[in-house]
Protein backbone atom coordinates (compact mmCIF):
# COMPACT_ATOMS: atom_id res chain seq x y z
CA UNK A 1 0.00 0.00 0.00
CA UNK A 2 2.97 2.17 1.14
CA UNK A 3 4.71 1.08 -2.67
CA UNK A 4 1.12 1.96 -4.26
CA UNK A 5 0.64 5.83 -2.72
CA UNK A 6 4.80 6.59 -3.82
CA UNK A 7 3.73 5.94 -7.11
CA UNK A 8 0.78 7.86 -7.07
CA UNK A 9 2.61 10.73 -5.64
CA UNK A 10 5.34 10.65 -7.94
CA UNK A 11 3.22 10.50 -10.56
CA UNK A 12 1.16 13.49 -9.62
CA UNK A 13 4.28 15.17 -9.03
CA UNK A 14 5.58 14.65 -12.57
CA UNK A 15 2.20 15.91 -13.92
CA UNK A 16 2.80 19.12 -11.86
CA UNK A 17 6.37 19.83 -13.41
CA UNK A 18 4.93 18.39 -17.18
CA UNK A 19 2.67 21.52 -16.79
CA UNK A 20 4.79 24.33 -15.20
CA UNK A 21 7.84 23.60 -16.98
CA UNK A 22 6.42 23.12 -20.40
CA UNK A 23 9.09 21.78 -23.35
CA UNK A 24 11.78 20.62 -21.31
CA UNK A 25 15.16 18.73 -23.14
CA UNK A 26 14.73 15.21 -21.69
CA UNK A 27 18.57 14.53 -23.04
CA UNK A 28 20.15 17.02 -21.22
CA UNK A 29 18.21 15.94 -17.96
CA UNK A 30 19.31 12.42 -18.54
CA UNK A 31 23.50 13.87 -18.93
CA UNK A 32 22.30 14.72 -14.63
CA UNK A 33 20.96 11.95 -13.68
CA UNK A 34 23.45 8.72 -11.57
CA UNK A 35 22.79 5.83 -10.01
CA UNK A 36 24.81 3.85 -7.64
CA UNK A 37 26.37 0.58 -8.27
CA UNK A 38 27.28 -2.07 -5.62
CA UNK A 39 30.33 -1.59 -5.05
CA UNK A 40 29.36 2.06 -4.00
CA UNK A 41 30.45 3.77 -7.01
CA UNK A 42 29.04 6.50 -8.95
CA UNK A 43 28.05 5.48 -12.43
CA UNK A 44 26.63 7.70 -14.98
CA UNK A 45 24.34 7.90 -17.92
CA UNK A 46 27.19 6.82 -20.12
CA UNK A 47 28.44 4.40 -17.99
CA UNK A 48 31.17 6.18 -17.12
CA UNK A 49 32.15 5.32 -12.72
CA UNK A 50 33.37 7.83 -9.94
CA UNK A 51 34.91 6.20 -6.95
CA UNK A 52 35.58 7.25 -3.26
CA UNK A 53 38.17 9.06 -2.65
CA UNK A 54 39.85 8.78 1.24
CA UNK A 55 39.60 12.19 2.73
CA UNK A 56 41.58 14.60 1.84
CA UNK A 57 41.67 18.56 2.80
CA UNK A 58 44.38 19.58 0.79
CA UNK A 59 42.32 18.16 -2.53
CA UNK A 60 40.43 21.58 -4.23
CA UNK A 61 39.23 20.79 -7.90
CA UNK A 62 37.61 23.72 -9.69
CA UNK A 63 33.99 23.94 -10.14
CA UNK A 64 33.61 26.92 -11.74
CA UNK A 65 31.43 25.81 -14.67
CA UNK A 66 28.67 24.74 -12.22
CA UNK A 67 27.31 21.60 -13.63
CA UNK A 68 25.80 19.20 -11.87
CA UNK A 69 25.22 15.50 -11.37
CA UNK A 70 22.29 13.84 -9.19
CA UNK A 71 22.12 10.54 -7.90
CA UNK A 72 18.60 8.89 -7.59
CA UNK A 73 16.76 5.54 -7.64
CA UNK A 74 15.62 4.29 -10.99
CA UNK A 75 11.86 4.82 -9.98
CA UNK A 76 12.19 8.36 -9.47
CA UNK A 77 10.92 10.40 -12.83
CA UNK A 78 13.85 11.88 -15.07
CA UNK A 79 11.96 15.23 -14.29
CA UNK A 80 12.19 15.06 -10.60
CA UNK A 81 16.19 14.14 -10.97
CA UNK A 82 17.58 17.52 -9.36
CA UNK A 83 14.32 17.69 -6.87
CA UNK A 84 14.43 13.85 -5.60
CA UNK A 85 17.83 13.36 -5.78
CA UNK A 86 21.62 13.55 -3.84
CA UNK A 87 23.35 16.72 -5.82
CA UNK A 88 27.42 16.13 -6.52
CA UNK A 89 29.27 18.99 -8.40
CA UNK A 90 31.21 17.63 -11.24
CA UNK A 91 34.00 19.86 -11.47
CA UNK A 92 35.46 21.59 -14.63
CA UNK A 93 37.94 19.27 -15.92
CA UNK A 94 35.07 16.27 -15.35
CA UNK A 95 37.65 13.99 -13.15
CA UNK A 96 36.23 14.68 -9.60
CA UNK A 97 32.41 14.43 -8.06
CA UNK A 98 32.19 16.57 -4.56
CA UNK A 99 29.47 16.44 -1.97
CA UNK A 100 29.68 17.25 1.80
CA UNK A 101 28.05 16.22 5.24
CA UNK A 102 27.71 19.05 7.96
CA UNK A 103 29.49 17.68 11.39
CA UNK A 104 29.38 19.28 14.83
CA UNK A 105 29.21 22.74 12.40
CA UNK A 106 31.88 21.54 10.38
CA UNK A 107 32.17 21.18 6.46
CA UNK A 108 33.88 17.50 5.69
CA UNK A 109 33.95 17.84 1.90
CA UNK A 110 33.22 14.41 0.06
CA UNK A 111 35.18 13.30 -3.10
CA UNK A 112 34.64 10.42 -6.18
CA UNK A 113 37.05 10.51 -8.90
CA UNK A 114 36.46 9.02 -12.31
CA UNK A 115 37.59 5.69 -12.12
CA UNK A 116 41.19 5.92 -15.07
CA UNK A 117 42.01 8.61 -12.71
CA UNK A 118 41.67 7.21 -8.92
CA UNK A 119 44.89 4.99 -8.82
CA UNK A 120 47.11 7.92 -9.42
CA UNK A 121 44.91 10.70 -7.65
CA UNK A 122 44.77 8.30 -4.55
CA UNK A 123 48.92 8.05 -4.98
CA UNK A 124 49.00 11.59 -4.80
CA UNK A 125 47.14 11.69 -1.55
CA UNK A 126 48.14 8.83 0.63
CA UNK A 127 52.02 10.18 -0.37
CA UNK A 128 50.89 13.60 0.69
CA UNK A 129 51.03 17.16 -0.55
CA UNK A 130 53.93 19.03 -2.08
CA UNK A 131 53.90 22.60 -2.46
CA UNK A 132 55.33 23.44 -5.41
CA UNK A 133 53.81 27.34 -6.00
CA UNK A 134 52.25 30.08 -4.32
CA UNK A 135 49.16 31.51 -5.69
CA UNK A 136 45.75 33.92 -4.61
CA UNK A 137 42.54 34.18 -6.96
CA UNK A 138 40.20 36.40 -8.22
CA UNK A 139 37.29 37.15 -10.30
CA UNK A 140 38.49 39.01 -13.85
CA UNK A 141 35.26 40.84 -14.87
CA UNK A 142 36.70 41.23 -18.42
CA UNK A 143 37.06 37.75 -19.04
CA UNK A 144 34.04 36.91 -16.71
CA UNK A 145 35.58 34.01 -14.73
CA UNK A 146 38.08 33.87 -12.14
CA UNK A 147 41.85 33.61 -12.72
CA UNK A 148 44.87 33.39 -10.57
CA UNK A 149 47.30 35.10 -9.77
CA UNK A 150 51.35 33.11 -9.02
CA UNK A 151 53.56 34.76 -6.95
CA UNK A 152 57.67 34.37 -7.97
CA UNK A 153 59.87 33.39 -5.93
CA UNK A 154 61.02 36.92 -4.88
CA UNK A 155 57.97 37.58 -4.29
CA UNK A 156 57.57 34.81 -1.70
CA UNK A 157 60.72 35.56 -0.17
CA UNK A 158 59.36 38.88 0.23
CA UNK A 159 56.68 37.80 2.62
CA UNK A 160 59.23 35.09 4.31
CA UNK A 161 61.61 37.81 5.32
CA UNK A 162 58.56 40.38 6.87
CA UNK A 163 57.50 37.32 8.68
CA UNK A 164 60.89 37.11 10.01
CA UNK A 165 62.04 40.20 10.58
CA UNK A 166 58.86 41.85 11.65
CA UNK A 167 57.72 41.68 15.25
CA UNK A 168 54.18 40.56 14.62
CA UNK A 169 51.40 42.36 16.83
CA UNK A 170 48.46 39.76 17.86
CA UNK A 171 44.72 39.69 16.65
CA UNK A 172 42.82 37.90 19.20
CA UNK A 173 39.95 35.46 17.35
CA UNK A 174 37.22 37.17 15.60
CA UNK A 175 38.61 40.41 15.44
CA UNK A 176 37.90 42.52 12.94
CA UNK A 177 39.61 45.55 10.98
CA UNK A 178 38.70 47.89 7.97
CA UNK A 179 40.98 46.16 4.85
CA UNK A 180 40.87 48.05 1.80
CA UNK A 181 41.70 45.19 -0.33
CA UNK A 182 42.39 42.21 0.75
CA UNK A 183 43.94 38.01 -0.63
CA UNK A 184 44.51 35.43 0.42
CA UNK A 185 47.30 32.69 -0.53
CA UNK A 186 47.79 29.69 -0.71
CA UNK A 187 50.67 27.01 -1.25
CA UNK A 188 49.29 25.01 -4.53
CA UNK A 189 50.45 21.89 -6.65
CA UNK A 190 51.51 22.95 -10.14
CA UNK A 191 48.17 21.53 -11.59
CA UNK A 192 46.41 23.67 -8.44
CA UNK A 193 44.77 20.48 -7.65
CA UNK A 194 45.90 20.68 -4.02
CA UNK A 195 46.50 23.65 -2.23
CA UNK A 196 46.54 24.73 1.90
CA UNK A 197 46.28 28.30 3.30
CA UNK A 198 49.90 30.38 3.31
CA UNK A 199 49.13 34.19 4.35
CA UNK A 200 46.90 37.21 3.91
CA UNK A 201 48.01 40.42 2.37
CA UNK A 202 45.47 43.37 3.07
CA UNK A 203 46.02 46.90 2.50
CA UNK A 204 44.62 49.20 4.51
CA UNK A 205 45.51 53.29 4.53
CA UNK A 206 48.69 52.74 2.17
CA UNK A 207 50.45 50.11 4.27
CA UNK A 208 50.89 47.13 3.64
CA UNK A 209 49.93 44.09 6.10
CA UNK A 210 50.62 40.32 6.32
CA UNK A 211 48.17 37.88 8.60
CA UNK A 212 49.60 34.74 9.53
CA UNK A 213 47.17 32.18 11.53
CA UNK A 214 48.74 30.99 14.70
CA UNK A 215 46.34 28.90 16.72
CA UNK A 216 42.94 30.80 17.21
CA UNK A 217 44.67 34.04 16.71
CA UNK A 218 46.44 35.74 14.06
CA UNK A 219 49.63 37.41 13.75
CA UNK A 220 50.08 40.88 11.88
CA UNK A 221 53.10 41.98 10.87
CA UNK A 222 53.37 45.63 8.76
CA UNK A 223 55.39 45.50 5.54
CA UNK A 224 58.18 48.08 5.80
CA UNK A 225 57.85 50.87 3.02
CA UNK A 226 60.91 49.61 1.11
CA UNK A 227 59.25 46.36 0.25
CA UNK A 228 55.91 48.67 -0.90
CA UNK A 229 56.59 48.14 -4.35
CA UNK A 230 57.11 44.30 -4.46
CA UNK A 231 53.58 44.27 -2.43
CA UNK A 232 51.85 46.66 -4.98
CA UNK A 233 52.87 44.30 -7.57
CA UNK A 234 51.57 41.09 -5.77
CA UNK A 235 48.58 42.77 -5.01
CA UNK A 236 47.73 44.44 -8.37
CA UNK A 237 45.54 41.79 -9.86
CA UNK A 238 43.45 41.88 -6.42
CA UNK A 239 42.66 45.73 -6.29
CA UNK A 240 41.89 45.85 -9.96
CA UNK A 241 39.43 43.27 -9.33
CA UNK A 242 38.03 44.66 -6.17
CA UNK A 243 38.14 48.33 -8.21
CA UNK A 244 36.03 47.21 -10.99
CA UNK A 245 33.48 46.00 -8.24
CA UNK A 246 33.15 49.08 -6.92
CA UNK A 247 33.47 51.37 -9.95
CA UNK A 248 30.04 48.88 -11.34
Amino acid sequence: MKKVKRIVSLVAALAMCLSLCGCVDLDELRTTRATVTEEGNIKLYDGTEYILLPECEALSPSFYEGKMVYVAQEEIPLLLTSTHGDGYSMSDDGVLLESYIILDDDIQYIYYCRADMYDSLLERIVGGFTPEVCCYWCYDYNLDEMVSYTLTQDQVDAINQVCATQEPQILPQFATMDWEYWASLYWCSADMLFEKEMVDICLMSDTYYVMEPSGDDTLLYTVPEGLNATFAAIMELQIESDSYWEEW
